[in-house]
């Protein structure tokens, strides 16, 4: 369900000036939300406590999408969706796509009038993740577990997408570029 509890409008600029109003999902309200509804998701998320000391990891996703036959792609229609979870949920968890948190989605032809592109809806998306808009994972939120009410603290550690949306998210040329990523450096 979406609703006004989880609703967020982000403010992407674009290059010809103003700025576009973005809908996605408010990343803290809307894990509380699935908690909150669903037996299974509480029971996952009890498995390994968080504290500030140590924090769960996020794994963000995001990935572009071609409508259309095989052989004759609509790339007008193209769209990119972002998603997040979290590793200690373990690997059988985050095969099914239950586990998988949908944030938002954004056609790629307004994302190229955006100032920065992917990079800057990223970023933004990141922001909304660790930083303002209310609740955040890197104070810690809360969640209504069977056991009680208890707290997940979590930070951004994996950042997982094929190489044109890491090379496109990261703003760098990719595989065919001189230097190697921000990691091996």
């Amino acid at each position: 369900e979406y609703d006004d509890e989880v609703a967020l409008q982000l403010k992407l600029p674009l290059v010809k000036g103003g700025e576009l109003l973005w809908d996605i999902c408010r990343p803290s309200a809307f894990v509380q939300q699935c908690v909150r509804k669903s037996a299974a998701m509480r029971r996952l998320f009890a498995r390994a406590p968080s504290s500030p000391v140590s924090p769960w990891d996020i794994i963000l996703a995001h990935d572009e999408v071609t409508p259309g036959a095989v052989l004759r792609p609509y790339n007008k229609r193209k769209f990119l969706s972002f998603y997040m979870s979290f590793l200690q949920l373990g690997h059988h968890a985050l095969r099914k796509d239950n586990c998988w948190f949908p944030l938002g989605i954004i056609r790629t032809v307004v994302l190229d009038k955006v100032e920065g592109g992917v990079s800057s809806a990223l970023r933004m998306v990141l922001r909304a993740m660790l930083l303002d808009y209310g609740g955040n994972f890197k104070q810690g939120i809360m969640l209504d577990l069977d056991e009680g009410p208890t707290m997940l603290f979590a930070v951004f550690r994996v950042h997982l997408g094929d190489e044109q949306a890491l090379s496109r998210g990261l703003s760098c040329k990719g595989a065919s570029g001189m230097r190697c990523c921000p990691e091996c450096a």
